[in-house]
């Protein structure tokens, strides 16, 4: 209790709450200035007043919660509100009267100046203000203000009552209004019950939320390729919603924002190309700016940075560059091939290097395979198209024409004679880079993108001229090991090992394979390990063994280099030397950014091994798969240093495969030096960084022991083996034929049907063997059919498939098209049965028909001795049998004029031995 002006003064705490719905109206208006800015909220309160000898205290101040406002966006507020509150008074009034006494009668007036005469009731209407809604933060003292004012009263019981002083309450803190007690005296006449009510308005002047100074503390990416579509995210504090970010100089567009938040403006930029803008935009380092709508601003000086776009070379493998003799195409004119036929691609033969490796006069090579020549193969036009326009590649790449390389100004196709020695390429492509590419880009560093053979050619380069030039390098299904497929074309007459490189349909088999005997380049295409071998003696077991390397170290077989191969005559003559120093020339570690495209997943011949006899030719031979491309087995792929990425696919069409162009893109914009090792969201679909694809659940390898020819043929039809033309057909996807010096072999997936056709190309003894292995190389199982005898006319089948594992080998000995015999797999076949087929093979022999009764007569008593269990006089008789061939095929006077030829005797005499070898 107090007194002030001799009158008795009660304060009375009024509770106040907002107790209705702000129901007035909103506008708004763009404030970026730093003028003040009025709200106005108004509204009406009411309590009942007690007239009493003692007042009872309602506890506590509530707070008044003005409606939201934000000062940042300038909007202004105007709402209607009511507050309303109740006191409870008791008790006696005292007022004193003259001042020498006190009344408890109601006082009748109003007190005036001057006159005594007993005081009302005096309530103190206290309320305060202590928090608004959505005002804004970061105000800035002084300027900002707030006030309350009385502009109505009604009467009570027909009086009126006054109002007290309007104080400005105080203002604290920067994230809104803090205020203080602020107090409205009403006076009025005293009457029990009574209801006061008055209008309240309320209103605060402010600045704008000017803010706090805004801060960058990170900058990402810090650079970007000439014109390039990129996000840049800058981090730091008190940004606001429509804070702004731009950059220094030319040559940079702020094209809007994904994010914008206190912390962090995530804003999309566009970098302009100067070689489609036809200007000199100048590259380098650039401020970053941030402008607060206060216009305060943040900069982080040369924070960003623009990239050059440096020129692309695409280097083409072998075989990828068109060969023209004047006017006339040579590589390739596919409209002169005949599928194949012999001496239908004869027009190639000019491509024949003479020994010291001259080219035939007149040759040029002069583009590469783009599809743009009539009647040719394209296998980069995609690619150069793509790099061109990359808007138009179906891929995962953000539309924008302006992203482009130009042609002959930044994106450059390296031409060159793949015949030729890849060193003397290497100095070619020097005076490529130095006369046209920094001529016509005016930038003193290349990209170059290198597909199989051409990076070799990089390689060389770099090793003879160094890297000054190189800026950045992509391998696509570079051999940079070598692969055993080109050591088939050296020594088979095999070109299905070659022609993977680029797939060439229509040419034939032997007309290419007498072309690249001639190739330098094709001699550097050799492996640089040791991936032959050669067994130490014939084991049945060598058909199921997982490779080469298992077998050296088991101590059954033993490594063979090149320069073995050569002195056993087994690689044809030719630059061996050459090729041995080339790879020691390029074995050395290059500073320049590598990366490698890799395809796998796909059946690679990795290793090949001789299991015959490896100094008596012909030899029989078998090839050992593993992880590659089809065509360059994973580990020469990935032995060159650099990041790796893996396809799903072949070896010729990784060029042209929509994600590997969308990965070169990718890596040419340095978008993958921007990821995070566990980051592969952004890599183009198929495309997997650091892990390969595995092979086919199952493959299933396979090899023949001559003298038989094998084709297979799947549930769709599709051929597998030479086909009459004598060309090599692999039309089984994920498979794969081998013809070597006498046997043949490969692999196919083993989750098919197959039918195998089995032909005999003489008299002797075959042996055919399947066998599956899971992706990791672990034999799952064999089919085995050892040291069967067959005839001249002999033909035979059997059906592979995953649910049978004894298939039957039906054989027609005679070729009259009816089966002679059905032999069980994985069975040794007993002496009768070899009898009667041998029987039946003299029976088919061209032979006299005295002659043909004899050999029989001694083979039938061969097997009744045998049956009758005398195999010493069976074995007698068998050797009667040897020395009776011998005598009728030998040819003493030079001439072939006995009754058995000497292939065919020879053969009979393989057979005989198999028998005799098998007796007790």
């Amino acid at each position: 209790m107090r007194y002030r002006n001799r009158g008795l003064r009660v304060i009375l705490p009024l509770s106040l709450a907002l107790c209705g719905i702000f129901t007035g109206k909103a506008y708004s208006q763009t404030n970026q200035s730093t003028s003040p800015s009025v709200a106005t909220a108004s509204g009406t309160f009411s309590f009942p007043v007690f007239s009493n000898s003692q007042i009872t205290l309602l506890s506590g101040l509530q707070p008044l919660t003005i409606p939201p406002f934000d000062p940042g966006l300038g909007t202004l507020v105007n709402t209607t509100f009511t507050i309303s509150g109740h006191a409870t008074a008791s008790g006696t009034f005292l007022a004193p009267i003259g001042g020498i006494g006190f009344s408890t009668s109601p006082v009748t007036r109003i007190f005036n100046h001057g006159v005594q005469v007993p005081l009302s009731s005096i309530l103190d209407l206290q309320f305060a203000v202590t928090s608004f809604v959505s005002v804004g933060k970061d105000f800035q003292p002084p300027g900002a203000t707030l006030s309350m004012e009385l502009t109505e009263a009604s009467n009570v019981s027909n009086y009126p009552f006054s109002l007290g002083a309007d104080p400005t309450p105080a203002l604290t803190g920067q994230t809104g209004f803090v205020l203080g007690t602020f107090e409205k005296t009403l006076l009025s006449y005293s009457n029990w019950n009574a209801t006061v009510s008055a209008t309240v308005k309320v209103s605060y002047t402010f600045l704008p939320a000017q803010g706090l100074k805004p801060e960058i503390t990170s900058i990402s990416p810090t650079f970007g390729l000439q014109g390039k579509t990129i996000t840049v995210t800058v981090d730091g504090k008190n940004f606001q919603p429509t804070s702004a970010v731009s950059f220094s100089d030319d040559g940079i567009t702020v094209t809007g924002y994904s994010s914008r938040t206190s912390t962090q403006i995530m804003a999309n930029i566009v970098i302009a190309n100067d070689d489609r803008m036809g200007i000199n935009l100048p590259t380098g380092m650039r401020d970053v700016i941030v402008t607060n709508p206060d216009s305060q601003t943040a900069t982080d000086a040369s924070a960003f940075t623009i990239a050059i776009r440096y020129p692309v070379i695409v280097v083409p493998g072998i075989m990828g560059t068109y060969i023209s003799k004047g006017s006339e195409l040579l590589w390739l004119d596919t409209s002169r091939l005949i599928s194949g036929l012999i001496n239908s691609d004869a027009f190639l033969m000019p491509l024949q290097l003479a020994p010291d490796g001259e080219s035939v006069p007149g040759l040029t090579a002069d583009r590469v395979l783009d599809g743009t020549q009539a009647n040719s193969t394209n296998y980069y036009g995609d690619l150069l198209g793509s790099l061109e326009k990359p808007d138009l590649l179906h891929s995962p790449l953000q539309p924008n024409t302006d992203t482009g390389y130009k042609p002959e100004k930044l994106l450059f196709t390296f031409p060159y004679d793949w015949r030729s020695s890849n060193t003397a390429n290497a100095l070619k492509l020097r005076d490529f880079i130095e006369e046209k590419v920094v001529t016509a880009s005016g930038r003193n560093q290349v990209d170059i993108v290198a597909h199989s053979m051409g990076g070799l050619v990089t390689r060389s380069y770099a090793a003879q001229i160094g890297e000054s030039r190189l800026h950045k390098i992509i391998y696509e299904g570079t051999p940079h090991n070598g692969a055993p497929k080109s050591f088939g074309t050296l020594v088979f007459n095999n070109d299905n090992a070659l022609s993977k490189f680029l797939t060439i349909t229509g040419v034939n088999t032997l007309t290419l394979a007498t072309l690249s005997k001639t190739f330098p380049s094709v001699f550097q295409l050799l492996p640089t390990d040791q991936f032959v071998c050669a067994a130490q003696q014939f084991i049945a077991i060598l058909f199921v063994t997982p490779g080469c390397d298992e077998l050296v170290s088991q101590g059954t077989a033993e490594t063979l280099s090149l320069d073995a191969l050569q002195a056993l005559k087994i690689v044809v003559p030719g630059p061996v030397s050459t090729a041995h120093d080339f790879y020691k020339t390029i074995n050395r570690t290059l500073a320049v950014p590598q990366f490698k495209i890799i395809g796998s997943g796909i059946p690679t011949v990795t290793s090949l091994m001789i299991w015959s006899d490896k100094t008596i030719t012909p030899r029989e031979w078998i090839g050992f798969s593993g992880n590659g491309d089809g065509t360059v087995p994973l580990k020469s792929a990935e032995s060159a240093p650099g990041k790796n990425f893996y396809l799903n696919e072949g070896h010729s069409d990784l060029p042209k495969n929509p994600d590997s162009i969308a990965l070169v893109l990718k890596i040419l914009q340095d978008d993958i030096t921007q990821l995070s090792p566990d980051d592969t969201k952004q890599l183009p679909p198929h495309v997997q960084e650091g892990k390969p694809y595995n092979v086919a659940p199952e493959e299933t390898e396979w090899v023949s022991g001559s003298p038989i020819r094998v084709t297979i043929v799947d549930s769709n039809n599709r051929f597998n083996g030479v086909d009459s033309n004598g060309s090599i057909r692999t039309d089984t996807p994920h498979a794969d034929f081998f013809a070597f010096e006498q046997n043949e072999g490969g692999f196919f997936p083993t989750q098919d049907t197959y039918q195998v056709n089995v032909t005999a190309t003489g008299i002797g003894v075959f042996s055919l063997v399947f066998t599956a292995k899971d992706p990791a190389g672990s034999i799952l199982g064999s089919i085995i059919f050892s040291q069967v005898p067959i005839g001249a006319n002999s033909k035979g089948s059997l059906m592979l498939s995953p649910n049978n594992q004894s298939p039957v080998l039906n054989l027609d000995i005679d070729g009259d098209g009816t089966f002679d015999f059905q032999l069980s797999s994985n069975q040794p076949l007993s002496e009768a049965t070899l009898l009667g087929m041998l029987k039946a093979i003299i029976n088919s022999a061209p032979i006299s028909h005295g002659i043909q009764t004899s050999l029989v007569a001694k083979v039938d008593a061969a097997a009744a001795a045998i049956i009758a269990g005398r195999p010493s006089t069976g074995q007698n008789v068998l050797n009667a049998l040897l020395n009776e061939i011998r005598a009728q095929s030998s040819n003493n006077n030079g001439k072939d004029d006995k009754h058995i030829t000497a292939d065919d005797a020879k053969g009979l005499v393989v057979i005989v031995q198999t028998i005799l070898a098998g007796l007790p």
